[in-house]
Formats: C-alpha cells, sequence, structure tokens
C-alpha cells in the first residue's frame, strides 16, 4: 500500500496552494513539485492506480477551495470544541487536508468517485464549533461554496452528502453505507491511527503536564491496546480501509514494542525490586 503512503507528499504542496490563484491544483502545475510521485521527466510515479488517484485529486481542488476552507475554519473560534481545548497541537485545516488525500487514494482502489473523496474530505469537518452538529453545518458550507463558485464537477449532491453523513456518531446499518461515504469514514478513522495515533497520544499526555517516559509508555498501551483490532476494524467500510487500518495498528505495536525494549522495562523493574522499591 505504498501509493498512499507517498500521497502524504502532496500535503505541503496543496498548503501552499491556498495563496494562489482560483484554478486547479493540476492547472497549477502543482503536479510537478510532488517529491516521491514525479519522476524527472515530468511524468507520475507509482501504480496505474496512485497516477489516477494523484491526477483526481489535484484536477478536483482549486487553490480557491482549500483558502475558503481553511478560512472557514480560521474564523471560527480556536477553542471551539473540547478537541481544540484538549488538544491545542491539533491544526484542522491540516486534519482535512489529509483526509482528502487518505479518501482519494481509497476511493481509486475501491473504484469510486476521486472528485466526491477529494473534495467532500476537504469539506468535511470545517464547520466544526461547539454547540453545533459540526456534519450539517460542514456541508451547509459546502454546498453554498459549490453553488456559488460553479465548481465544474459532474454533481454535487454525493459530496454534500458524504459530508453531511461522515460523523461516526450518525447511525447507519452495517452493509447500508453508500461507497462514497464509506470511502470518506475510512478516511476519517485512519487520520488519527498509526504514526498519527501515536503522535497524538504523546503529545496530548505532554499537553497534560510533564509526564517520564515510562508515564508515557503506560499511556500509549491504554490508548493503543494490542487486543483493539477486531473492535478498532469493525469501523472500517471498505477493504481498503481495513488493509491501511492492519498496516497502521502493526505500525502502533512495533513501536510500542520498541519503546518498551528501549526503556528496559523488564531489566529496571528487576533492578528496582533488589533496592526493595
Amino acid at each position: 500500500m505504498r501509493g498512499v503512503e507517498e500521497a502524504a507528499d502532496l500535503l505541503p504542496v496543496m498548503l501552499s496552494a491556498t495563496d494562489r490563484p482560483a484554478q486547479t491544483l493540476l492547472e497549477l502545475g502543482w503536479a510537478r513539485q510532488v517529491p516521491g510521485i514525479v519522476s524527472p521527466n515530468g511524468s507520475l510515479r507509482g501504480s496505474l492506480g496512485q497516477r489516477r488517484a494523484t491526477m483526481g485529486l489535484l484536477r478536483a481542488v482549486t487553490s480557491e477551495m482549500l483558502s475558503f476552507v481553511r478560512e472557514a475554519i480560521t474564523q471560527g473560534d480556536a477553542h471551539a470544541t473540547d478537541l481544540d481545548v484538549k488538544f491545542p497541537f491539533r491544526n484542522r485545516f491540516h486534519y482535512c487536508v489529509r483526509v482528502a488525500i487518505l479518501a482519494a487514494e481509497i476511493a481509486e482502489r475501491e473504484g469510486t468517485d476521486v472528485d466526491v473523496a477529494a473534495v467532500s474530505g476537504i469539506f468535511h469537518d470545517c464547520g466544526k464549533a461547539a454547540g453545533r452538529d459540526h456534519a450539517h453545518v460542514s456541508a451547509d458550507i459546502c454546498h453554498q461554496y459549490l453553488l456559488e463558485n460553479r465548481v465544474q464537477l459532474h454533481t454535487l449532491d454525493p459530496i454534500v452528502d458524504c459530508v453531511r453523513h461522515h460523523s461516526s456518531s450518525i447511525p447507519f446499518e452495517k452493509g447500508s453505507y453508500p461507497d462514497d461515504l464509506a470511502v470518506l469514514r475510512d478516511a476519517d478513522v485512519l487520520d488519527v491511527v498509526g504514526a498519527m495515533g501515536i503522535t497524538w497520544t504523546v503529545l496530548a499526555a505532554g499537553a497534560s503536564g510533564p509526564k517520564s517516559y515510562v508515564e508515557v509508555l503506560d499511556k500509549l498501551k491504554s490508548q493503543h491496546p494490542l487486543d483493539g483490532t477486531e473492535s478498532t476494524l469493525a469501523h472500517m467500510r471498505t477493504p481498503t480501509g481495513r488493509r491501511l487500518m492492519l498496516e497502521r495498528l502493526d505500525r502502533e505495536q512495533r513501536f510500542i514494542q520498541d519503546l518498551t525494549e528501549e526503556l528496559k522495562i523488564a531489566e529496571l523493574g528487576d533492578a528496582m525490586r533488589a533496592v526493595g522499591l
């Protein structure tokens, strides 16, 4: 699944596009600036699926769209949600861009609409604030923007519907998800797992006060349990999402094992017991 990981190279490119004219990222030539994806002769690297996903995302997302979403998020109160207060290190605009990249990759592999995945990913959390249903607010913002700017996508309804129903708090019977929505939901869940999940836990531990290495390790073990794989996989709705989730969960456990080994937990315990501690 290297293609999905390589798509992370799009993040700085997309962020830099927010200050550019209202053109698609493809029209602006951003594809040539993506390290690891573009070969020296200017062609896109990777499998056919990877190239299609990259081109689809660059074609669907405009620089003005990114600027609009960034501004919509910035205008909201920086402490509007519990997440913002508890996790001040979290940048929701960067998060929306990452979800869009992941969604485009999953959509390509699943054979669903890459345009819908990319644009719904960009908008999905732009209306998050305290005291309101962020999915519905984000969907209304998305719908108004796409109409007013006459975005040339073949249809707007699936994009807005994905944004409106992406929240995990909205119940759907298993197996009844529209394909586009399943893609967005999987991308949304994946962003907080793996190396990102480990980083989140460590930063959150530090934000709540000074912690020792051992205390952070204990927090990692409680937040990322070895036996939590099945329950986590139950949230995934696409085969690609499940494969990526397994890879990311494995990455978490390997980090925890490595940290346990490097901290010499077993040896430290023996030494402390030897001196009566």
